[in-house]
């Protein structure tokens, strides 16, 4: 290998690997279904999420409780 290969090599692998090392974005606790289907844990869902405006638009949970609610209900 050659000196300039190297030195790149050795100067874009700590970066990308730094960049593998992020965190994972966050997952719902409940799918759209689940909160279609137990009313009163979508209410108390959506009734957190609305005292957090930014938690409201951002929580994987809070906007499948939200499309759950718009959604509507399904029979049991």
């Amino acid at each position: 290998m050659t000196i300039g290969l190297v030195r790149v090599l050795g100067l874009t692998l700590p970066v990308l690997l730094a960049a593998g090392c992020e965190a994972p974005p966050p997952r719902a606790l409940f799918t759209v279904n689940y909160y279609r289907t137990h009313e009163a844990v979508r209410h108390d869902r959506i009734r957190e999420c609305q005292d957090n405006p930014d938690k409201l638009r951002t929580d994987p949970d809070c906007i499948n409780a939200t499309r759950a609610e718009s959604a509507g209900t399904v029979a049991n």
